[in-house]
């Protein structure tokens, strides 16, 4: 194995606009030389000031997840894929924005919709969909979407199904 060190201000920039080799380079810091990345994204950010921005990969071998935050904290979680046994895919419910935006319309007589994009935006920023992977006895992988990317987060959950259902026919061969 090299030196996989990575400049993860240097590279955030460019990975949070989805450019593949962006994203690659921030997980190779966190994998060795011969563990190809199969598939990569970026999945948005949560919070509001410091906001943390997530990412997904998929190798040979893991299921990765990256979350990055402004103030420099790093959270990097993987899982083999052989270990994983369920994933589940999570979108909430708009029942609670139309509840709390009706309640702002009452309570504001009408003049607090001039904010409907501005809630709509932060509600969103809080209340995340994305992908969560069972790993045997392990810890769950988490991978969070903003609502904008949920074609990345589906995609995420295809590719690491892909990967794993050919891990297992590797094992069993």
């Amino acid at each position: 194995m090299g030196n996989n060190a990575v400049d993860v201000a240097g590279q955030l920039n460019q990975a949070t606009t989805n450019e593949p080799e962006a994203v690659k380079a921030l997980f190779r810091g966190f994998m060795g030389d011969d563990e190809p990345i199969i598939d990569c994204g970026y999945l948005g950010t949560l919070g509001f000031l410091l906001v943390e921005h997530s990412f997904w990969c998929v190798t040979p071998l893991r299921a990765c997840s990256l979350m990055i935050k402004r103030g420099g904290q790093c959270t990097f979680s993987s899982g083999y894929l052989s270990h994983i046994n369920s994933q589940a895919f999570y979108q909430p419910s708009l029942i609670k924005l139309w509840v709390l935006l009706a309640l702002i319309a009452l309570g504001t007589f009408g003049i607090g919709l001039l904010a409907t994009p501005w809630i709509v935006r932060m509600y969103f920023k809080f209340n995340k969909s994305g992908v969560v992977f069972s790993i045997g006895e392990g810890i769950p992988i988490y991978v969070f979407a903003d609502r904008a990317n949920l074609k990345n987060a589906q995609r995420a959950a295809i590719e690491i199904g892909k990967a794993k259902l050919n891990a297992d026919r590797h094992a069993s061969a």
